[in-house]
């Protein structure tokens, strides 16, 4: 039973300590208040304790007070420990009887120990630990069966037999139970209080940060902003709270912002994200995001404490820094970069390597001395001087390249300093300025020349700034008139007119203003002019307006003095003689006049005799030449006959033929075009339909090719135009575009070239051999299955031997002879098992005999054929380095804008998808009206592709107009006609180059490139 009163009474005590941590957390501000309560509160459950007591006897009773007291003035201290030990003693008092002493001495004992604690704890800073809780409770509960002595002995004695083990043991435990609970709360209540002045002092502190400070839960969701972050993402506070922090992220960025936000929140460590924000004004810029991770006590992610940086100005910084990196290394100036106090290369860009042979690591670290002339050496720390001097510095010099050539540069120093003018480092810029040392160089010898010539024509020079009426004069201008330069200075126009003729004037005034009127193309006059002694020279003066203001006003006029004195002397004596020689020639008219009739009657009768004598000798010569002729005409007739009929036989089987040959693949593309256009036509069926399309089209296209070829070869509209050609080249594209039919028919085709990549190259026609070797190839797959086909070339002395050998059927020997005839094949029968147009050998026959040479064919039935051809062979020599860098070069149009002018949608798609791969961007005209105005439009176009035949203005007359804008556009002009006289009309027009539909690609691409790299 007194077990059980004991256990009551600890129950009392925990609730007590709960009780107690509600008002310390209530009242913990108010120190004074809040130990005042605390006492109370102490008080009354002492009180609720000792009306409950453990009673032994009468008078005699045991509670928890001793525990509640002590445990009160120990953490709360001395006011709250004497206001409840006061309650505690009034109440005893109160009860009275034989253990009123010993219950107050107990009670006062209890605070004052606990007083004695608080404050030796609050010195010493002591924590309280277990083992601390059971000593303080140890000492109490000591004390107080001590002072059981206080009582009589027997009942003493009784105290300690009954309970005394029970004071001992089970009140040091509850004020240890007690105690741990209390201090628990004192420890929960401290760490809630150190967080809310952490949170205040962190919301302090981060609103008056300069940086933008966020927290964020770990799914994302922000729960705090400052105001400068705010600012920075352009939101207001109120509205970004709540939202996922990658709202505020530009869409372009999202996607990696939450894929590094997900990979390094399952890492838990500090992280920094780089992204862009839009803000309300839809300005994008640039943040940086880091992020520290906060952790609770078991560990786990809660969230994310967020500073963000602006570093837009670092990333247009960044941007910028490509930018003139790309600068750096793609310019085509050499520049380099080198410290003050320095003279080594510390950076330099490739087209400064180049410039002079080397590679750029070959030239870091090496003396700058190593690509100057020997007598330039001395001269170079004065100029280096001289750029930080002046800031900016140019000059010229010679430098030499790595193979030893010299060559002449322009060099200019800038001098980059720091803010005290003391020098850092220089930017050297290097041009190469052969091309215009060499322009100097021929100007120079053209203006000795052209000196020399004046001198020797003895002409006088002048000049004349119309707008400003100054005027340059030679010195044999002026000693045409018998002065010195410096006897009629200054030189102006009135200078001209002051030895002028008067009668003269208006002549020479009229003529200048009709050339000023462009009514004439040059201003020609002949006058007068006073010499110094006083008499008259005569003068032929010349001259043209060589620059016009923009406004067409003439600006600077050029122009010539010859002294013709002595030939107006000639024509005026030579007038002189001609009306003496007249006046003689009028007495002999009459003389004359009968002597003529005389000599005509005679002249007559002699011309009638003559005449009728080389009539009859004609007549003879005649009779015999007419049956000389009619026996030709017949022998003539009698072949022509036969040929006639041979030829009418072949072109008969021809055109029975053709109508086959293109009735085929005709009906092949109007079928399967009928079928494309179905509803609900599967994929795969659209794919092999179109593939069957693309073949027919591929085959029609190659008989009107044939057509079209032996029809200029007949007109002889054919020409040949040689270029540099790679043979190896040919064979590789041939063997590419064949590689799959020959495949497709179980063939082999292999290539035999027998020059390296480097040596290969000749001077021909490349598109007549590619057709040539073309055709071989194909009638080679067209007569082989399961076979091989070789390519190949050999050179023999100053001819190219060309060979296409296939293992095929072969050709007997009596059709050897007629398969290079027009309309033959080797079978004509109507039934034959292979297809063509009996063309391509007679096309190759003639392309080989204009190119200079001859074809053949080696044969034997049933076991194969080796068609050979040969050509001169026109090697080019070029250097590996040379060859090798123009193989290198790629179609790279980037940045230029080409105007098509094209009327046919299908032409124009499939122009634009020849182009989309080099990067041009591309203008489109719909007719050549339209073309000349986008041109007018867009100054920037680099050339131009002109379809010939467009409606409302076609290609021909577009071009005209067009070159009245810009005569040196680059223009190729597209057209379907090829026939004789496109061309020369399309360049006479004012073309640039000519391509014939169907476009090839490469033909294509390699025209722009030629034009747009003369124009760079």
């Amino acid at each position: 039973m007194v077990i059980i009163d004991l256990i009551y009474n600890l129950s009392t005590l925990v609730a007590l300590s709960i009780i107690s941590g509600f008002v310390y957390y209530r009242w913990r501000g108010s120190t004074d208040l809040g130990a005042v309560l605390q006492g109370l509160l102490f008080g009354i459950v002492a009180i609720l304790g000792m009306l409950n007591p453990l009673v032994l006897s009468e008078g005699l009773v045991f509670d928890g007070r001793s525990v509640v007291i002590s445990l009160c003035a120990l953490f709360f201290g001395p006011v709250a420990g004497v206001i409840s030990a006061v309650m505690a003693v009034l109440l005893r008092v109160y009860q009275g009887g034989i253990g009123t002493i010993m219950g107050v001495s107990v009670i006062s004992a209890s605070a004052v120990i606990g007083i004695i604690y608080h404050y030796r704890r609050k010195q010493r800073d002591k924590r309280i630990t277990s083992l601390f809780l059971i000593g303080f409770g140890l000492i109490v509960h000591a004390v107080m069966l001590a002072l059981t002595f206080t009582l009589p002995y027997e009942a003493a004695i009784s105290v300690i037999k009954n309970i005394g083990y029970a004071i001992i043991l089970f009140y040091p435990l509850a004020t240890l139970l007690i105690g741990k609970i209390l201090h628990d709360q004192e420890i929960k209540i401290q760490s809630v209080e150190a967080l809310r002045k952490s949170e205040s002092l962190f919301r302090s502190l981060a609103q008056s940060s300069p940086v933008g400070i966020c927290k964020v839960e770990s799914n994302g969701i922000i729960t705090f902003v400052n105001d400068r972050w705010c600012d920075m993402v352009g939101v207001s506070c109120s509205s970004i709270l709540g939202n996922q922090i990658s709202i505020v992220v530009h869409p372009s960025d999202k996607y990696n912002f939450i894929s590094i936000w997900k990979e390094q929140e399952a890492k838990a460590k500090t992280f920094s994200i780089e992204f862009r924000v839009n803000k309300r004004n839809n300005e994008t810029f640039w943040l940086l995001g880091q992020f520290e991770p906060n952790i609770d006590e078991f560990g786990n992610i809660i969230g994310f404490v967020g500073s963000i940086f602006d570093i837009d100005e670092r990333k247009k910084n960044e941007a910028e820094l490509r930018r003139w990196e790309s600068i750096f290394k793609h310019t085509r100036m050499g520049i380099v970069l080198g410290m003050a106090g320095t003279e080594s290369f510390d950076l330099i860009n490739p087209a400064f390597a180049q410039m002079h042979g080397y590679t750029v690591e070959e030239l870091i670290g090496k003396p700058i001395q190593v690509v100057f002339a020997p007598e330039e050496i001395k001269r170079i720390p004065e100029e280096i001087k001289k750029g930080f001097e002046k800031g900016y510095h140019v000059y010229e010099s010679w430098h030499v390249k790595k193979d030893g050539s010299r060559f002449p540069v322009l060099t200019s120093i800038t001098a980059v300093k720091d803010m005290d003018g003391n020098p850092l480092y220089r930017i050297v810029n290097i041009q190469d300025i052969t091309e215009r040392f060499e322009a100097e160089k021929k100007l120079r010898s053209e203006q000795y020349r052209l000196e020399n010539i004046i001198e020797g024509t003895n002409v006088g020079v002048w000049e004349w700034n119309v707008q400003t009426g100054h005027t340059l004069y030679n010195e044999r201008w002026a000693s045409m008139i018998g002065y010195t330069l410096s006897e009629i200075a200054p030189p102006t126009v009135n200078t001209w007119l002051k030895f002028l003729h008067p009668e003269d004037e208006p002549k020479a005034i009229s003529r200048i203003n009709k050339h000023f009127d462009r009514e004439t193309e040059f201003y020609e006059c002949e006058f007068r002019m006073k010499h110094k002694d006083g008499h008259w020279v005569w003068i032929q003066d010349r001259g043209r307006v060589a620059q016009w203001t923009s406004d067409g006003k003439p600006f600077m006029m050029f122009g010539v003095h010859i002294d013709i004195t002595e030939r107006k002397r000639w024509e005026e004596s030579l007038k002189i003689s001609e009306q003496q020689l007249k006046e003689q020639n009028e007495r002999y008219i009459a003389l004359n006049e009968e002597l003529i009739d005389i000599n005509k009657k005679l002249s007559d009768s002699e011309k009638r005799l003559k005449e009728q004598n080389e009539e009859y000798h004609a007549l003879n010569e005649e009779l015999l030449e007419s049956n000389q002729r009619i026996s030709t005409i017949n022998e003539e007739l009698e072949i022509a006959r036969k040929r006639a009929e041979e030829s009418d036989k072949l072109k008969s089987a021809f055109l029975a033929n053709m109508s086959h040959e293109i009735r085929t693949p005709m009906n092949a593309i109007l079928g399967f075009s009928e079928i494309l256009v179905r509803p609900n036509l599967a994929k795969e069926k659209q794919t092999l339909y179109a593939e069957v399309l693309n073949a027919a089209s591929n085959q029609l296209l190659g008989i009107i090719n044939d057509i079209l070829d032996i029809s200029k070869i007949e007109t002889g509209q054919v020409t040949i135009h040689e270029g540099e050609v790679s043979l190896n080249q040919i064979l590789r594209t041939v063997q590419s575009i064949f590689i799959q039919n020959a495949k497709n028919k179980g063939n082999t085709l292999v290539i035999s070239p027998t020059l390296p990549d480097d040596k290969c190259l000749v001077h021909t026609d490349e598109s007549k051999i590619t057709q040539i070797i073309t055709n071989l190839v194909s009638n080679a797959i067209k007569f082989t299955d399961n076979g091989r086909i070789e390519i190949g070339y050999s050179v023999s002395d100053s001819q190219l031997k060309f060979f296409v050998e296939d293992t095929g059927i072969g050709i007997s020997e009596e059709n050897q002879g007629l398969i290079f005839d027009r309309f033959r094949q080797a079978d004509m029968a109507p039934n034959r098992n292979y297809g063509g147009t009996g063309l391509g050998l007679s096309i190759c026959k003639a392309f080989v005999e204009m190119l200079g040479g001859d074809i053949s064919v080696d044969s034997v039935f049933g076991q194969g054929s080796k068609f050979n051809f040969t050509v001169p062979y026109k090697p080019i020599i070029k250097s590996k380095t040379e060859y090798l860098a123009k193989a290198k070069a790629k179609y790279d149009f980037s940045r230029v804008i080409v105007l098509v002018a094209e009327d046919e949608p299908n032409n124009f798609f499939f122009l634009k998808e020849l182009l989309n791969e080099t990067g041009v961007k591309i203008i489109h005209a719909e007719n050549g009206a339209r073309a000349v105005e986008l041109f007018g439009l867009n100054p920037n176009i680099k050339l131009i592709l002109m379809d010939i035949k467009m409606p409302v203005l076609n290609g021909i007359d577009a071009t005209k107009m067009i070159r009245t804008i810009d005569s040196k556009i680059p223009i190729i002009a597209l057209t379907a006609y090829a026939m004789a006289g496109d061309k020369e009309n399309c360049l006479a027009a004012g073309c640039s180059s000519y391509l014939s539909k169907p476009i090839i690609k490469d033909d294509l691409l390699s025209t722009i490139a030629l034009y747009l790299n003369k124009g760079r």
